[in-house]
């Protein structure tokens, strides 16, 4: 007699094929991580200093932010204190969320030091992006943020075949993001591409020589664990002498553009 035909819905799923002979067993990996630090102490300054803007007269902004011909007078200081103010609370808001959401998440991966070089270096990066090719005032702490993005689409990229599915997505969305961003900053003249474009670059170039890399541990004790506990090879002690050249590629080219404006 034969059976009335099942719904497809009704069908007991089929029992995974089984594994093949010699295989090794699934395993996840332990990445090593750090409690962030600086992002929140970035996130409140930011914030009071926004406040100090409203309390203050237009001076404050004024005297702080990125203004080409102050700076190439003399005032290299506005390079790095564009990075702490914001024109509005929406322009706060953002940045702030930002730094909040990558900024913590890349602290975590990076570590306090390396994060550090990250946002202040790339960020540094940015300003002189905006000071070389734009002409007009900025501020706002977007270029720094963007060096962030730049090292965690490297950090996903240089560890890819360790992340697999994830570093994909995250590299998706990454370009994604950047994409739309740098889409509504040619769109609105009032958004500082170079600073965004400076920052990612300078970043992403930082990360290329400072970034984890992570390995899983061969002929440690742990190697047939189900859970590898990663290593990293380049830890931040040997951060310094790219930071070192990259500072100096920064005042190099600063030397430069404020020579050719002379």
């Amino acid at each position: 007699m034969n059976e009335p035909p099942v719904h497809p819905l009704e069908r007991r799923p089929e029992p995974p094929p089984p594994p093949q002979p010699g295989a090794p067993p699934p395993r996840s990996f332990h990445v090593p991580t750090a409690r962030p630090v600086l992002a929140p102490v970035v996130l409140a300054v930011i914030v009071v200093i926004f406040l100090l803007q409203q309390a203050d007269d237009p001076e404050f902004t004024i005297r702080f932010m990125k203004d080409n011909a102050a700076i190439l007078k003399g005032d290299y200081y506005r390079l790095f204190t564009m990075m702490f103010l914001h024109g509005n609370a929406d322009h706060l808001f953002f940045n702030g969320l930002a730094i909040y959401v990558i900024g913590f998440r890349v602290e975590r991966l990076f570590g306090l030091a390396r994060f550090a070089l990250i946002y202040f270096l790339g960020g540094l990066a940015g300003s002189l992006a905006s000071l070389v090719f734009t002409e007009g005032n900025a501020l706002g702490a977007s270029g720094a943020i963007f060096a962030v993005i730049g090292a965690e689409m490297v950090f996903f990229y240089v560890h890819r075949d360790i992340f697999g599915n994830l570093a994909r997505q995250r590299l998706n969305y990454i370009i994604f993001i950047v994409a739309v961003e740098l889409f509504l900053g040619f769109a609105r003249p009032y958004i500082d591409n170079a600073a965004h474009i400076g920052g990612f670059v300078g970043g992403a170039v930082l990360a290329w020589f400072i970034a984890p890399r992570l390995v899983p541990p061969d002929g440690r004790p742990d190697a047939g664990a189900p859970a590898l506990h990663l290593v990293d090879t380049n830890p931040p002690d040997k951060s310094w002498p790219a930071a070192l050249l990259f500072a100096g590629a920064l005042a190099l080219i600063l030397f430069f553009a404020a020579g050719g404006a002379g």
